[in-house]
């Protein structure tokens, strides 16, 4: 019954820790998406207002000399110089509304497009498969995290039983305080330096402990303990 109340419990916290990332995620991932199809649109609009312009700035010269011609073979007499160049005036004031109007009917075309394509097509795929691998990449986390919990939890347990052996006390205490020699250890486990030294010899023995003879007096360093995972 205990058992079963671990596991029922141990999957209640996935589903929690679960829900937390998820969200972390999909603000991580997923909530720019729309920005960057918006900018990926300015760009388009930008790109294909340059490559307009430069089309009507190449052929400009050239459709003014065949609006002035086609109005002056019309109207069938001779221009003076200051009519050709009211003409030519005319024909580029109209040519800027005319751009004007072109280039705002392009921006809307492609903007309208890309909102299109991301409300149908182009993002709505990348938008699920994204989903999937959030919701996926949110699972995998969140039972790794409990995952570790568990184990930290029995590597605290099994620590408690080690500490039923003094030796294993002098262990611990290498690994809370660092390197120490044999009468400060000694005077922590309130035990002759004798018995002190034979704990750590049995350790040094284990390899759980090793000896610095650099120093002196020489010191005593933790190098890994049978409650610890990562080392």
């Amino acid at each position: 019954m205990n058992r079963k109340n671990e596991t029922n419990s141990s999957s209640k916290l996935v589903d929690e820790i679960e829900r937390d990332l998820y969200s972390e995620y999909y603000g991580k991932y997923l909530s720019d998406l729309g920005s960057i199809v918006e900018e990926a649109s300015d760009d388009a609009v930008s790109l294909s207002t340059r490559k307009f312009m430069d089309i009507i700035n190449i052929e400009r010269r050239k459709l003014r000399e065949n609006f002035v011609n086609d109005v002056v073979f019309y109207a069938g007499k001779r221009f003076s110089n200051e009519d050709i160049s009211a003409l030519a005036e005319i024909f580029d004031n109209q040519l800027s509304e005319i751009v004007s109007l072109a280039l705002t009917a392009i921006a809307d075309a492609i903007k309208g497009y890309y909102k299109y394509r991301e409300s149908h097509t182009m993002t709505s795929k990348l938008r699920e498969r994204i989903e999937v691998m959030v919701r996926d990449l949110a699972r995998k986390e969140a039972r790794l995290r409990v995952m570790e919990e568990m184990l930290k939890g029995c590597s605290e347990m099994e620590k408690e039983n080690y500490m039923r052996d003094p030796m294993y006390k002098v262990l611990a205490l290498l690994e809370e305080k660092g390197p120490m020699t044999a009468t400060e250890v000694a005077n922590e486990i309130k035990r002759s330096e004798a018995t002190a030294r034979r704990y750590l010899n049995k350790l040094i023995s284990m390899q759980m402990v090793s000896k610095d003879t650099s120093q002196r007096p020489c010191v005593y360093k933790f190098v890994r303990a049978p409650w610890r995972r990562d080392v």
